[in-house]
């Protein structure tokens, strides 16, 4: 679902082919369904960018190996893509070879040049990092942790800053960006049953 786009919903559906899921767009009020991005075979998931509303993340398994990449397309606007062809094709940017963990959060709102991933490539655990989506290189390391990978990620939706992290080494902790989430969440802890309840 995307508030930008109230009319519309992108659902993941193997009708095509029982052996993989293709992206369709869905018009809700009319009930009609558009194939949108065809799966090539060894995608396991997709990343929509939100502004446009677009498919334009994939994350696929190599069944080889049991790696998986990360693939970036610029559009997926077939139709009015003036740029050329090679806006609309896949590269692969971001690659975790078998016991590396790792992957693409979310599009940051630069009409998806930058994005959020985490990744344990060169590292004991998991880091959240803002990278170049053309590149592949790192922007900013935004947290880590020595002891435990990087829990849940908070963004704000529309600015796509950073609000909050999770981690969980000994037991659920929190690192806040954003001091009003903080504040909301320090006053209903505190009216919770069990104020130190997770």
């Amino acid at each position: 679902l995307n508030y930008r786009y109230p009319d519309e919903i992108l659902i993941g559906t193997n009708g095509r082919n029982p052996k993989v899921f293709d992206m369709y767009r869905c018009f809700y009020k009319t009930g009609e369904l558009v194939l949108d991005t065809i799966n090539p075979g060894d995608v396991i998931g997709w990343k929509v960018e939100d502004e446009s509303f677009e498919v334009r993340g994939a994350v696929a398994r190599n069944e080889v190996d049991s790696s998986s990449t990360v693939r970036i397309r610029k559009s997926a606007d077939l139709i009015n893509n003036d740029s050329g062809s090679n806006e609309t094709e896949w590269r692969d940017v971001f690659h975790f070879p078998y016991g590396e963990e790792g992957g693409l959060l979310s599009f940051c709102p630069d009409n998806g040049e930058t994005g959020y991933i985490t990744s344990s490539l060169g590292r004991e655990t998991t880091a959240l990092l803002k990278v170049d989506l053309e590149t592949g290189e790192t922007i900013e390391e935004i947290f880590s942790n020595d002891k435990c990978n990087v829990g849940g990620v908070t963004l704000d939706k529309d600015t796509k800053e950073v609000r909050a992290i999770t981690y969980n080494y000994a037991r659920t902790e929190r690192v806040f960006f954003d001091k009003e989430l903080e504040k909301d969440y320090e006053f209903l802890k505190a009216k919770a049953p069990i104020p130190d309840a997770e």
